[in-house]
């Protein structure tokens, strides 16, 4: 099997929990704010509008990638459900 459909079969096993869901949050949001600072800074420098949104489009990239599949490191803590009681059914003639 190929590479690409090892990574489909681990996102389609993994079921993101709570504190998975805010640590992609938190990634999302510090990779975006690291590569905007990060990119306006070259940019600004080198005083090139096109390198800078270059690098913009890059940290979205790569935070789209990190925080949008579930990756099974968002599935640490799984969520303890109730199990399901079995009542009789009622008769409802």
């Amino acid at each position: 099997r190929g590479i690409a459909a090892r990574c489909s079969s681990y996102v389609e096993d993994a079921q993101m929990d709570w504190k998975g869901q805010k640590l992609a949050e938190k990634l999302y949001r510090w990779i975006l704010v690291v590569t905007t600072v990060f990119g306006f800074v070259v940019g600004y420098w080198q005083e090139d509008f096109a390198l800078m949104m270059q690098i913009l489009a890059a940290g979205l990239s790569l935070a789209c990638v990190i925080c949008i599949p579930d990756w099974p490191f968002y599935s640490r803590n799984p969520i303890k459900w109730i199990p399901v009681s079995k009542k009789p059914k009622k008769n409802t003639d």
